[in-house]
């Protein structure tokens, strides 16, 4: 099931690109922990703010490319759950200088993030239904399922051969 032909990254379902997800995940998880931790005074701190949610931003969307490579179930259930709550917040996100394009990406306007209010920017990221606190849990949740699909695939291609045609020590008993 390979959407463009070329190279073994465009490949869906493979081990390597369950496991740029499952990573891709790990590190937005970092990265919104490191959201949702802030105080006040790390939020008054203007440089440090846009510099932690452009790093978040630029991790979000590294999951979101990272997804459509995907052949797990459970990741596309986490990721679909976890877009759709973005776009809950989309509004909100926006008036603190996070924008939700249609590609469901991320895109900083640095000026809007620096002008917002610290209570709104810290309620966007510390209270328990805060985007970025559901981002957290979802991306946990991705992390987890990928690496689960990395793992059973790099079982399956070892047993049976891979889907790219490489025979493997069991290829022959693949005809059931």
């Amino acid at each position: 099931s390979q959407l463009e032909s070329g190279s073994a990254d465009s490949e869906i379902g493979t081990v390597s690109s369950e496991m740029k997800l499952s990573n891709a995940a790990k590190d937005l998880r970092k990265q919104a922990g490191e959201l949702s931790s802030m105080t006040l005074a790390d939020i008054k701190d203007k440089d440090s703010l846009v510099k932690k949610v452009s790093a978040f931003a630029e991790s979000y969307n590294s999951a979101i490319e990272a997804m459509g490579k995907s052949d797990s179930v459970d990741a596309l259930r986490s990721g679909l759950s976890m877009t759709n709550a973005v776009k809950t917040y989309s509004g909100a996100l926006s008036r603190i200088g996070i924008k939700v394009g249609i590609d469901n990406k991320l895109t900083v306007n640095e000026e809007t993030l620096r002008a917002a209010d610290d209570n709104a920017v810290s309620s966007m990221m510390k209270s328990s239904y805060s985007p970025v606190v559901r981002i957290a849990d979802k991306a946990e949740a991705i992390g987890k399922a990928a690496a689960n699909k990395a793992q059973t695939t790099a079982f399956k291609d070892m047993m049976y051969g891979d889907s790219s045609g490489n025979k493997s020590l069991y290829s022959g008993y693949n005809t059931f």
